[in-house]
C-alpha cells in the first residue's frame, strides 16, 4: 500500500510529466484512491544526472508553481512508486 511519508513519482498536471514527491495524505473518493503529495527539492551534492526527477528543475521551471497540482492525484494514474508495476 501507500503511506504517507512514501517517496513516488506524481504527475505535475500541467507538464504531464512525473516528478519526485513525498505523499502527504492517502484517502479514497468515489471507490479511487487519491493522494495529496508534496514536491521534492533535490539534496544539496545530488548527482546532476537525477536534476529531471525534481520539479524545480523542469523545463520552463520559472513558471511552476509547487504549491499548486498536488492534491487529489489518483493512485496509478497519476503517481507512481518507483520499483512497482502497476
Amino acid at each position: 500500500g501507500l503511506w504517507p511519508g512514501d517517496t513516488v513519482l506524481a504527475r505535475y498536471a500541467p507538464t504531464g510529466g512525473f516528478y519526485r514527491a513525498r505523499v502527504v495524505r492517502v484517502y479514497s473518493s468515489r471507490g479511487a484512491t487519491l493522494a495529496d503529495v508534496e514536491w521534492l527539492r533535490p539534496q544539496a551534492g545530488s548527482p546532476t544526472s537525477l536534476a529531471h526527477e525534481f520539479l524545480c528543475n523542469a523545463s520552463g521551471a520559472a513558471m511552476v508553481d509547487e504549491s499548486q497540482h498536488r492534491h487529489n492525484l489518483q493512485v496509478g494514474v497519476d503517481i507512481n512508486v518507483p520499483g512497482i508495476e502497476s
